[in-house]
């Protein structure tokens, strides 16, 4: 219960702390199980990225057969960037309301449903339109997704870890079931009615998902469902967005986490962009761009449990000073093959070795990001209930927090885009993938100083 005085100085604690989350009345030594883990959020989570690695060929092929220049795709990006900023406050609403499995649903349901209209777009403004709706889907799936692995404590490094392999698998066979499957399915956009089914998979996993153990069941029932301290104007105060922000421990948090995975997390959707629009604007065949991306995102998928431990046992800051070097030899890669002919002899080379570097830096970098933001929230977690807060307060204010910490993200991936497009089309993609390699360089200044790889 809130005291009916002023409220006491919030602790200090590192911005990092990777102390279990839960309370010792939700029953901690009742771990999570791995049938638990695969069935809510490793197996769904291969659906959805086997869906997001094919249309990272599908959109720049459909962009093209309308007769644009490929490098419009990148455009694409910030309208989904868009629709997940404006979904930031929505899906923290309906996290607080149903709890992390009941938005992963919901999130799952609507997945399946916006595939269709993607897949009947007659142009690239109603295309364009239903990629907004998807942003917003993505989003109230995703927070859910958040909620559960924030409260993985010590071993978050080793669940975001399998998580990304889960991603990389999947994200290595898509391109070629793009290749495979566009013509006979009558077109590259009709990709979109796989992302249906994969959709509807994820639905029936959750929903056969076995009874969670009573640690992440106490983490991720409903907060509302939860409630009995604080109430009233007092906790309403406490729990809103202005109080996020007027706490200078919160607001430090936020600054150093938004920071660190803002960098990483626009190198890693630049290259998304760049490695099949730098092929395909070099005249190679779909195969050829899928094969590409297939080695990057196989080399992805090798190492993110290794680097999920590393993460845990020796900090955040090695991994990320590995990641800064591969993304700015990656994406310096993909400029030189840019500027190479498709003729030259030199070109195979030159894309394999920018396709190496670009999957060892998203090895290194997606684990890195899910586990920052999950100790972000840990360590918003840890101070509510260092204060004795209610349980249904502390994971309001966290889902709060969370929101905050998105928008700030979501602000950093709606302009990088618009950045990359209009360089790739008005100067030429070599330019724009050199332009990231510098940002991929200069980012080693803030991966030395910043106080979110601290732990």
């Amino acid at each position: 219960v809130f005291p009916s005085g002023p409220a006491p100085k919030t602790p200090r604690v590192r911005a990092m702390d990777n102390r279990p989350l839960v309370p010792p009345e939700a029953g901690q030594g009742d771990a999570p199980s791995s049938v638990w883990y695969a069935a809510t959020v490793f197996f769904p989570a291969f659906c959805m990225f086997t869906a997001f690695g094919a249309s990272l060929l599908t959109m720049p092929l459909t962009v093209q057969g309308w007769g644009l220049d490929v490098g419009n795709v990148a455009y694409l990006t910030t309208v989904k960037e868009v629709s997940e900023l404006v979904a930031n406050f929505p899906a923290s609403t309906i996290l607080v309301h149903v709890g992390a499995r009941g938005s992963m649903l919901l999130g799952s349901a609507l997945y399946a449903t916006i595939g269709v209209p993607l897949a009947l777009a007659p142009d690239y403004a109603s295309f364009a339109l239903f990629f907004l709706f998807q942003g917003v889907v993505v989003k109230v799936y995703n927070r859910g997704q958040g909620a559960i692995l924030k409260d993985a404590g010590g071993k978050r490094g080793r669940v975001s870890g399998t998580l990304v392999t889960c991603k990389y698998v999947a994200m290595a066979a898509a391109p070629h079931l793009t290749a495979r499957m566009a013509e006979p399915l009558g077109g590259a956009q009709h990709m979109y009615f796989v992302q249906v089914g994969l959709g509807i998979l994820m639905v029936g996993s959750l929903l056969a998902t076995p009874r969670p153990p009573a640690q992440i069941a106490a983490a991720a029932a409903p907060p509302l469902a939860q409630v009995g301290g604080a109430k009233g104007s007092e906790a309403a105060a406490a729990v809103g967005y202005g109080a996020v922000l007027r706490d200078p421990d919160s607001r430090r948090d936020l600054a150093a986490a938004a920071s660190m995975c803002s960098l990483v997390s626009m190198l890693r959707g630049a290259y998304n962009v760049l490695l099949p629009v730098s092929l395909l604007a070099l005249g190679l065949p779909p195969s050829a761009a899928s094969l590409s991306m297939s080695m990057t995102y196989g080399v992805a998928a090798v190492f993110p449990l290794l680097v999920g431990r590393w993460l845990d046992a020796a900090g955040r800051r090695p991994c990320a000073v590995a990641s800064m070097v591969c993304f700015a030899v990656g994406h310096g890669g993909l400029g030189l093959a840019s500027l190479l002919g498709p003729s030259d002899a030199r070109l195979a080379a030159v894309v394999a070795a920018s396709a190496v570097a670009l999957g060892l830096a998203d090895s290194l970098s997606s684990p890195l990001g899910y586990t920052l933001k999950g100790d972000a929230a840990a360590s918003e977690e840890r101070r509510c209930l260092d204060q004795g807060w209610a349980a249904g307060d502390v994971k309001a204010r966290v889902a709060r927090f969370m929101a905050t910490l998105d928008v700030a993200l979501d602000f950093v991936g709606i302009f990088y885009p618009i950045a990359l497009g209009l360089v790739a089309t008005k100067v030429s993609v070599a330019a724009a993938s050199f332009l990231f390699a510098g940002v991929a360089c200069a980012g080693f200044g803030g991966v030395l100083s910043s106080s979110a790889l601290s732990a």
